[in-house]
């Protein structure tokens, strides 16, 4: 194997790392707007409760996930677009 080609595997498993990282950082950040609406829900019913709170947590949480997906692919395609050959 030549130097080229490890230089391009390390890359290669580095970028995968990097979206493995990222992934579960997006999770955690879509999670806390989420998490922020079952106190809402119970406040409302005046205690736990199976209802509608579990449809808003999914919605909260698919659309901050969302968000925040698109702003870093946004921004990751802006610092490395050059070198992608887009």
């Amino acid at each position: 194997m030549s130097a080229k080609e490890k230089l391009r595997r390390r890359r290669k498993a580095q970028w995968m790392g990097l979206c493995v990282l990222l992934f579960f950082a997006e999770l955690v950040a879509a999670a806390a707007p989420a998490a922020l609406v079952i106190p809402t829900g119970y406040a409302a019913r005046g205690g736990p409760a199976m209802g509608g709170e579990s449809l808003a947590i999914a919605v909260t949480f698919t659309v901050a996930y969302a968000v925040i997906h698109n702003f870093v692919c946004n921004k990751l395609e802006e610092v490395t677009g050059s070198e992608t050959g887009r």
